[in-house]
């Protein structure tokens, strides 16, 4: 068997590529995505409280909407849709928990049918999954507990 040696995965769709597969592309070549791709080498297991990874979630996806409405039309500007790539690749590791963002949390108690008389709930962002990006990669990742 062959191993694949794996140098950049998109930080949008989770696809990893090898060097012959991006030569020549300034993009993702599955998504077309132009931002910075992730090192593989940079993979890695984090030990983090599922509260702690929700505050976090919360405030990227509040900071995100505000980039995005300070830049309107701006195509370059795809962060909440790279916040919710995100966000949506660790919640797939753990369906049962609470999601992490207001958003996915506003969904999910219109899935449940529950109406929020004032609000308008967007529907999610069709984000292209295209590969696992760090999930699934356990083999190759750091377990080494930091020194605190």
């Amino acid at each position: 068997m062959v191993e694949r040696h794996e140098v950049a995965w998109c930080t949008l769709c989770g696809a990893r590529f090898t060097a012959a597969e991006i030569d020549g592309h300034s993009a993702c070549p599955k998504c077309g995505t132009k931002g910075v791709p992730c090192d593989p080498n940079k993979d890695m297991a984090v030990v983090v409280n599922w509260h702690e990874l929700r505050i976090l979630g919360i405030w990227a996806e509040n900071w995100a909407q505000h980039c995005e409405r300070a830049s309107p039309g701006d195509p370059g500007n795809a962060t909440v849709t790279t916040v919710h790539a995100i966000t949506r690749r660790l919640q797939r590791q753990h369906p049962d928990e609470t999601p992490l963002t207001l958003s996915g949390e506003i969904m999910q108690i219109k899935d449940h049918g529950i109406g929020i008389e004032g609000y308008n709930i967007a529907k999610n962002s069709i984000i292209p999954v295209n590969g696992p990006g760090a999930v699934l990669q356990k083999s190759k990742l750091s377990t080494e507990n930091p020194s605190p």
